[in-house]
C-alpha cells in the first residue's frame, strides 16, 4: 500500500485537499481560466451559460463535498505573489498549459507515477483542509492559483486498464505557468487516486485542438485511447482520451 497522502509544502506553493470553503476561490479560478483560453470556442451565450452552470460556486461546493470526487488545491501567499510581479519574475512559459488545456472538458486529466502498478487497497479519505481565508481574488491573504480534481466512477470504453478514475480538471492561474504548479498537481492527485480511490489508472480528455495540451499529457505519459464529445451548451467538440497506468 503507498504511503498515506499528505499535502505538502514545496517552496512557496502549497498543496491542499479542498474543503467547503474554498469552493468560492475555486470557482472563481476555473472561471476565469477557462474563459481566458476556451472561451473564443464558444458562443457568448453557451460561455453565460458554462459559467452559470457548471462552474458555478455552488456546482462545484456540491462537487467538493461529493465522496466519488476530490480537489486539490495549489496556493500562494498574496504578498509574495504581488512582490513576484513586481519583479518580474512571473511569467507564462512554456510546459504548463495544462492549466488551460485542463479547461476544455473541463477539462480533464494527468499523471506522473508516484503509486506502483498495482492493485490497491484503498486507505482512509485525507481530511479536507480546514476552513481558511483562502481567494483568488486580488487582496485576498492566500490566492488559489490551482486546481486538479479526480472523479471515481468515470469511464471510457476506449479505457484499457481496470478501475480508472478521471482527471476532470486541471487548471493553474497564468501567473504560474512554467512553475511545475500543474506537474505537482497531477501528482498529487495521482497519489489521492489510488490511496483513496484505488486507481490503477488516470484518464482524461483533452481538446482535439489544443497540441500543446496533448503534448503536455504526452510527456507525462500519457497515451492517446480513443475519443469521446464533450458538450458546452450548444456546441459540441471532439475530446482525445488519454490514459495513463498508475
Amino acid at each position: 500500500m503507498p504511503p498515506e497522502y499528505n499535502p505538502h509544502t514545496p517552496g512557496e506553493v502549497s498543496y491542499a485537499v479542498a474543503g467547503p470553503a474554498d469552493a468560492t476561490a475555486v470557482a472563481a479560478l476555473v472561471a476565469r481560466v477557462w474563459t481566458r483560453f476556451f472561451g473564443h470556442s464558444v458562443s457568448a451565450e453557451d460561455l453565460a451559460q458554462h459559467l452559470a452552470t457548471s462552474l458555478h460556486p455552488d456546482t462545484i461546493g456540491e462537487e467538493i463535498a461529493d465522496g466519488d470526487m476530490a480537489f486539490v488545491i495549489a496556493t500562494v501567499d498574496a504578498e509574495r505573489s504581488e512582490a513576484a510581479d513586481e519583479a518580474g519574475d512571473v511569467s507564462a512559459g512554456p510546459g504548463a498549459s495544462a492549466d488551460a488545456d485542463r479547461a476544455t472538458r473541463h477539462a480533464r486529466s494527468p499523471v506522473v507515477p508516484l503509486v506502483p502498478a498495482i492493485t490497491v487497497t484503498p486507505s482512509p479519505s485525507p481530511s479536507p483542509r480546514p476552513p481558511s481565508p483562502v481567494d483568488s481574488t486580488p487582496g485576498a491573504r492566500t490566492l488559489v492559483v490551482g486546481v486538479a480534481q479526480i472523479v471515481a466512477g468515470s469511464t471510457e470504453p476506449c479505457l484499457t486498464h481496470p478501475s480508472p478514475v478521471e482527471l476532470r480538471r486541471l487548471y493553474v492561474d497564468q501567473t504560474q505557468h512554467g512553475k511545475g504548479v500543474a506537474d505537482t498537481l497531477v501528482s498529487e492527485a495521482a497519489n489521492i487516486a489510488a490511496q483513496r480511490f484505488g486507481a490503477q489508472s488516470l484518464w482524461l480528455g483533452v481538446w482535439e485542438d489544443n497540441p500543446r495540451a496533448r503534448r503536455f499529457y504526452s510527456r507525462l505519459g500519457f497515451g492517446e485511447v480513443g475519443e469521446h464529445e464533450f458538450v458546452v451548451g450548444g456546441a459540441v467538440r471532439r475530446d482525445i482520451v488519454m490514459e495513463r497506468a498508475l
